[in-house]
């Protein structure tokens, strides 16, 4: 045995410092690899006391298949060739039990630089790779959940668009025929059908033009899901005033001839697929002035908001009540379903739908009898 290992062994203080290292095996092998010293947290780990162990080839620490790969040699090779040697491996305690041990292995040099031996370093991390294999365990397990929920909204999707069709093809041309049906009985009843009978067909006929409003929302509202997004640049205030040029001379004679103004802000542009952010654009507009008073002024622009910029769609119409916000953007949800105005309650979802599609977010505030502000982002092109 070396005089550095002696020293090592009988310096009482270094003694007590590793005994107090109770979670770490610290100990020292000469140069050929014997154990030279053995501190009281390789005694808890390894299970060996310091006399059974010291004066023993460190192989006997290695289980017996890396004893016949010449694994503890090509370590010490390794440490002193490169000044550490370190790994996470399969360790063996004296009860030939295993566990998971990360290890490093220094050579030691004395005073004259000779070769005295090496440090090695020895922690139980067996708790440690339980707890990573139960995260994985659980991590397939969710992996393996979100592929069947996948599967399954997959096949909800093909339910979804083959129930689109149905509606595209046998819903449509019922719903015409109802329309026309009652037009023709209008005008062969002339001036001799009871006035309650024209009211009748009337009412028939605008059932059936909303029964058809709704079939085309619902199957924009499918469309949405599947159409793909080509985002370019969009003048958003030229498409804006397109849409207000398209939209106010249809909502003036509604209001008793009342004015309708809808006022773009100058260079508003965006990264967005022109044809959705057109169907957005054209829901709020019309949700705009649909619940505005009677003289109707809307303003589109953008504006700073908490986490940046975003686009908003403002009137000075009837409100809602903040109570009820949640619900804005559902289908078939209407705030003021008994108040007289049109609607199938699918606008804004379609908005909502438009918006999430480009990665960004929509939002609402309000005050009943005070108007309403939307806005949206559009997140990154």
């Amino acid at each position: 045995m070396t005089s550095f290992t002696e020293r090592f062994q009988n310096d009482a203080i270094l003694q007590r410092v590793l005994d107090s290292t109770r979670e770490y095996a610290v100990f020292m092998l000469d140069p050929e690899g014997v154990v030279a010293t053995w501190n009281d947290g390789a005694r808890r780990i390894k299970g060996y006391e310091a006399e059974e162990i010291v004066g023993q080839h460190y192989r006997l620490l290695y289980l017996p298949e890396d004893r016949k790969r010449g694994h503890p040699e090509h370590n010490l090779e390794t440490a002193l060739k490169n000044g550490e040697y370190r790994e996470e491996r399969l360790r063996m305690r004296r009860d030939s039990s295993t566990f998971a041990a990360d290890v490093d292995i220094s050579p030691i040099y004395d005073e004259a630089g000779r070769h005295a031996g090496f440090l090695k370093v020895v922690h139980d991390v067996s708790e440690r790779k339980r707890l990573e294999d139960e995260a994985c365990a659980t991590r397939d397990e969710l992996d393996a959940r979100v592929r069947e929920r996948t599967a399954e909204l997959s096949a909800a999707n093909g339910e979804l668009e083959a129930f689109c069709q149905t509606v595209a093809h046998d819903f449509r041309a019922p719903i015409r025929n109802i329309v026309l049906r009652c037009r023709m009985a209008e005008e062969d009843l002339g001036e001799s059908a009871p006035p309650e009978a024209i009211e009748h067909f009337r009412s028939l006929s605008r059932n059936a033009k909303r029964l058809a409003e709704l079939t085309d929302d619902l199957l924009e509202y499918a469309r949405l899901g599947k159409k793909p997004l080509a985002r370019k640049r969009v003048d958003v205030t030229g498409l804006a005033r397109r849409l207000a040029a398209e939209i106010a001379p249809e909502i003036a004679p509604a209001r008793h001839n009342g004015s309708a103004v809808i006022d773009v802000q100058e260079g508003l542009d965006a990264d967005a697929d022109p044809q959705l952010l057109q169907l957005a654009l054209r829901n709020l507009i019309e949700n705009a002035c649909k619940y505005s008073k009677e003289n109707v002024r809307v303003v589109i622009g953008r504006e700073a908001v908490e986490d940046g910029e975003a686009f908003f769609v403002r009137d000075d119409g009837i409100g809602f009540d903040m109570a009820f916000a949640d619900k804005l953007f559902q289908p078939f949800e209407r705030l003021h379903g008994n108040s007289g105005i049109d609607g199938t309650g699918i606008g804004l979802a379609n908005v909502r739908r438009v918006v999430e599609r480009h990665g960004g977010r929509i939002w609402a505030a309000s005050k009943v009898g005070e108007g309403a502000t939307f806005w949206f982002t559009l997140g990154q092109g």
